[in-house]
């Protein structure tokens, strides 16, 4: 992650399980929205990382969190998820396979 005056950048450089080889994740970046500070990410994002240091024992960002059934909920099935409230919510097709690292429909589907 980089802190940037007036945005942040997340580098996700491991591959992760639906990585395709020789591809890798675009940087994702999280712009600044200066017309009002209480709607802005990265305000809320900073606000975040100075609350939870003590709680963070590595450089991870997200504190896990218990009470969820891993044995029921998985990382996959919080990603299919995602990508169904959001085709669902009138995201663009092309964002949602961006977001999620998809390469194309028939994955999707």
């Amino acid at each position: 992650m980089q802190e940037l005056p007036h945005k942040m950048v997340f580098t996700i450089r491991d591959t992760l399980k639906t990585t395709r080889p020789g591809k890798q994740l675009e940087p994702i970046q999280i712009l600044a929205y200066g017309q009002d500070p209480r709607l802005c990410l990265v305000v809320h994002t900073k606000q975040y990382l100075v609350k939870t240091h003590a709680l963070r024992k590595t450089s991870s960002l997200l504190i896990s969190l218990a009470g969820i059934d891993v044995s029921t909920f998985s990382a996959h099935s919080s990603r299919t998820a995602a990508s169904s409230y959001g085709l669902l919510s009138g995201l663009p097709l092309q964002d949602i396979f961006k977001a999620g690292g998809r390469s194309n429909a028939q994955v999707f589907a």
